[in-house]
C-alpha cells in the first residue's frame, strides 16, 4: 500500500511540480516501522492521563487550577448530548484482527 502512495505521490509531484520526485526522494529508504500492537502504552497514558483537564491551550490536572463559571459552562455545552467519547464509544465490540478493517473503507475496488 505505501508504495502505491509513493507512486501516486511520485506522479502528481511530476505533474505539479514539474520536477524528478527522486530529487526529494532519498536513493535509500529507512527500514519499514514495524507494526506492533500498543495496547500496553495506551492503558498506561489513560490510566495515568484521564484526569488531566484542558485549560486555554494548556493540559492541567484539574487540582491545581480550580473550576470557573466558563469551566463549567464550557462543559455543560460541550457534553449536552453525552460525552463524546462515550458516544462515540457506544456500539462499538472489539474483536481480535479487526484493527485494519477500518483502514479498507473508501479504497477503490
Amino acid at each position: 500500500m505505501e508504495l502505491g502512495h509513493l507512486s501516486f505521490v511520485a506522479d502528481l509531484f511530476r505533474r505539479v511540480e514539474k520536477r524528478d520526485p527522486f530529487e526529494v526522494i532519498p536513493p535509500t529508504l529507512p527500514e519499514p516501522i514495524a507494526y506492533q500492537a500498543h495496547r500496553e502504552f495506551v492503558r498506561n497514558v489513560l490510566q495515568s492521563e484521564v484526569h488531566l483537564r484542558a485549560v486555554a491551550t494548556q493540559i492541567v490536572d484539574p487540582r491545581q487550577t480550580p473550576e470557573t463559571p466558563e469551566t463549567l459552562r464550557y462543559r455543560e455545552r460541550l457534553n449536552v448530548r453525552g460525552s463524546p467519547s462515550e458516544i462515540v464509544a457506544a456500539n462499538y465490540t472489539w474483536k481480535p484482527g479487526t484493527e485494519l478493517v477500518g483502514a479498507q473503507v473508501g479504497r477503490a475496488k
